[in-house]
């Protein structure tokens, strides 16, 4: 009697395998990685930009099912992903040999253009097969088998990961290249950057809130002020406006899929990216979106008291300034130098304070103490009606807030390992007024 091998279980959700030869209409499945603590905003992306089908969350990351097309033509307007990934394959494979072959066998040659060569990293888990670098160098073995090309430290890179994991191999390749916070937007990062990804992450969730309040959509539907301090590179202000990143991805540059879509398909797939959104999220044609009411933002104004950062600012947005001729852009070194504040326009003010890891000083907001007097001379200097702040996690989480201030959901993440929270707070209009009386 012939003896039935036992089928591997395994935690890792199912994959469409990818076939040959790619096309824009090829189904398959995806992970957008993303900072651990993204996950909840992420997911609202892959519906509403990438179409994603089957979504499958993770911490680090989601899984999801869409079209090669779709995500091609998405993934330069992602806002939070780290970068995106196809995957492959997904087998059982209990020894060396049984991998090799299953490499092996993939039309490697049809989906990489000719010379591209992989940068494999391996990663297991309850696996037999536990070596991580015999792993890797078995994938690179069975990819030279299939295609001729000899392993090489020079030329065309493809990044290939493979996950073991209960004797399931999933085999993914990289679909971005460098990382998508790298927009190609600027040079000039400054002492300790906020990678864009955290601060889009910060913008979305803040316009969410203000999306669910009445009153706020209200009074931010109308001319409104953006007021950016300790703005460094004013990253939030450039994700905010979203100049068209400059760069190339891995999609293009390694991979042959025929042609771009022609006009009408790319009409079809963003049609159908609306539908999907409207159905998925309710959101495609709310009037409380994050982009019908930056459309209101009619002032902008940057501060920074180092000129070095308010010119690396005055820098990167010069993009924006062209592109946006109705916003009113102003650069000031102190808060005195912006316009007062006037009862008919809301304020926003986003900030990203030094957290006292690379910049300490001062104005260091690593104690319950110091966030409290941040949160207090912003409530006295710019009278603002919705506040976003990035600070480092502190173990005493509750802060005494200045009169009129509500806290709101927020979220937690890791920047560069110093553990932050993005926290938000609305000021009553009572709280405003008043303030504005006492200037």
């Amino acid at each position: 009697m012939e003896k039935v091998e036992k089928k591997a279980k395994s935690k890792q959700p199912r994959v469409i395998k990818l076939v040959a030869p790619l096309s824009d209409t090829t189904e398959a499945s995806f992970f957008m990685v993303v900072n651990p603590g993204l996950e909840k905003i992420a997911h609202g992306e892959v519906q509403e930009k990438l179409n994603g089908l089957r979504l499958e969350s993770t911490v680090g990351g989601i899984q999801f099912d869409s079209t090669w097309g779709k995500v091609r033509e998405a993934q330069a307007g992602l806002k939070t992903a780290t970068r995106i990934l196809v995957r492959v394959d997904q087998f059982g494979a209990r020894d060396f040999q049984k991998l090799f072959k299953k490499v092996a066998g993939l039309p490697w040659k049809e989906w990489l253009k000719p010379g591209t060569a992989l940068e494999v990293r391996a990663s297991s888990h309850g696996s037999r097969l536990r070596i991580k670098k015999a792993i890797e160098r078995t994938v690179l073995d069975g990819f030279e088998k299939a295609t001729g090309n000899a392993k090489t430290d020079s030329g065309t890179k493809t990044l290939c990961l493979v996950r073991m994991e209960d004797d399931i191999c999933t085999i993914s390749l990289d679909l971005s290249g460098d990382l998508l916070h790298k927009r190609g937007t600027r040079e000039d990062v400054g002492r300790a950057p906020l990678r864009e990804t955290w601060a889009s992450a910060l913008i979305e969730s803040a316009f969410k809130h203000i999306g669910r309040d009445k009153d706020l959509t209200t009074e931010f539907s109308r001319e409104w002020d953006w007021i950016e301090p300790m703005a460094g590179t004013a990253v939030f202000l450039r994700e905010a406006l979203a100049v068209k990143t400059t760069r190339t991805f891995a999609i293009d540059d390694h991979f042959q899929a025929g042609s771009r879509p022609t006009p009408k398909l790319q009409s079809d797939v963003q049609t159908s990216v609306k539908t999907s959104s409207a159905s998925n999220s309710g959101e495609a044609d709310d009037p409380a979106s994050s982009v019908k009411l930056l459309s209101f933002m009619t002032r902008a104004w940057v501060i920074d008291r180092d000129p070095e950062q308010l010119s690396r600012a005055k820098k990167g947005l010069e993009n924006s300034v062209r592109q946006h001729p109705a916003i009113h852009f102003g650069f000031a070194r102190d808060y005195t130098q912006i316009d007062p504040p006037q009862m008919s326009r809301s304020r926003l003010v986003i900030v990203n304070p030094p957290w006292g890891v690379r910049l300490k000083g001062p104005e260091a907001v690593n104690s319950s103490k110091k966030q409290e007097e941040l949160l207090s001379q912003i409530s006295i200097r710019f009278q603002p009606r919705f506040v976003a702040v990035i600070v480092p996690r502190l173990p005493e989480a509750r802060l005494k807030l200045p009169p009129g201030w509500q806290e709101l959901e927020g979220f937690e993440f890791r920047a560069g390992g110093v553990p932050v929270q993005a926290r938000f707070f609305t000021v009553s209009v009572p709280a405003v007024d008043k303030a504005n009386r006492v200037r």
